[in-house]
Protein backbone atom coordinates (compact mmCIF):
# COMPACT_ATOMS: atom_id res chain seq x y z
CA UNK A 1 0.00 0.00 0.00
CA UNK A 2 1.34 3.47 -0.79
CA UNK A 3 0.36 7.09 -0.33
CA UNK A 4 1.33 10.41 -1.91
CA UNK A 5 3.71 12.31 0.38
CA UNK A 6 2.67 15.62 -1.20
CA UNK A 7 -0.87 15.32 0.15
CA UNK A 8 -0.30 14.65 3.86
CA UNK A 9 2.39 13.12 6.03
CA UNK A 10 2.08 9.53 7.20
CA UNK A 11 2.49 10.73 10.78
CA UNK A 12 -0.58 12.97 10.39
CA UNK A 13 -2.57 10.13 8.85
CA UNK A 14 -1.72 7.76 11.69
CA UNK A 15 -2.48 10.39 14.33
CA UNK A 16 -5.94 10.85 12.82
CA UNK A 17 -6.53 7.10 12.51
CA UNK A 18 -5.47 6.38 16.08
CA UNK A 19 -7.79 9.14 17.36
CA UNK A 20 -10.74 8.21 15.15
CA UNK A 21 -10.64 4.41 15.44
CA UNK A 22 -11.58 4.10 19.14
CA UNK A 23 -14.40 6.63 18.69
CA UNK A 24 -15.88 4.68 15.77
CA UNK A 25 -15.35 1.37 17.52
CA UNK A 26 -17.20 2.66 20.60
CA UNK A 27 -20.11 3.86 18.45
CA UNK A 28 -20.28 0.45 16.79
CA UNK A 29 -20.33 -1.39 20.11
CA UNK A 30 -22.94 1.02 21.49
CA UNK A 31 -25.28 -0.14 18.74
CA UNK A 32 -25.46 3.03 16.67
CA UNK A 33 -27.32 2.34 13.45
CA UNK A 34 -24.92 3.99 11.02
CA UNK A 35 -24.87 1.97 7.81
CA UNK A 36 -21.20 2.43 6.91
CA UNK A 37 -19.82 2.51 10.47
CA UNK A 38 -18.80 -1.14 10.50
CA UNK A 39 -16.90 -0.75 7.23
CA UNK A 40 -15.08 2.34 8.51
CA UNK A 41 -14.04 0.57 11.71
CA UNK A 42 -12.74 -2.43 9.76
CA UNK A 43 -10.88 -0.21 7.28
CA UNK A 44 -9.21 1.84 10.01
CA UNK A 45 -8.23 -1.29 11.90
CA UNK A 46 -6.64 -2.73 8.76
CA UNK A 47 -4.76 0.51 8.00
CA UNK A 48 -3.38 0.71 11.54
CA UNK A 49 -2.20 -2.91 11.30
CA UNK A 50 -0.54 -2.26 7.92
CA UNK A 51 1.24 0.78 9.35
CA UNK A 52 2.46 -1.07 12.43
CA UNK A 53 3.88 -3.85 10.22
CA UNK A 54 5.66 -1.24 8.08
CA UNK A 55 3.64 -2.11 4.99
CA UNK A 56 2.56 1.44 4.15
CA UNK A 57 5.27 3.19 2.17
CA UNK A 58 5.66 6.40 0.20
CA UNK A 59 4.95 6.18 -3.52
CA UNK A 60 8.50 7.40 -4.18
CA UNK A 61 9.93 4.44 -2.22
CA UNK A 62 7.73 2.01 -4.15
CA UNK A 63 8.88 3.45 -7.50
CA UNK A 64 12.52 3.33 -6.42
CA UNK A 65 12.21 -0.32 -5.33
CA UNK A 66 10.65 -1.24 -8.69
CA UNK A 67 13.46 0.49 -10.62
CA UNK A 68 16.09 -1.29 -8.53
CA UNK A 69 14.51 -4.72 -9.05
CA UNK A 70 14.07 -4.06 -12.79
CA UNK A 71 17.79 -3.30 -13.13
CA UNK A 72 18.76 -6.59 -11.44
Amino acid sequence: MSYDINEITLKEIMHTLRYTFPELQKSLHDGHKIESLHGHVEMLHALIELYERGEIVRKQETSLEQKTSDQS
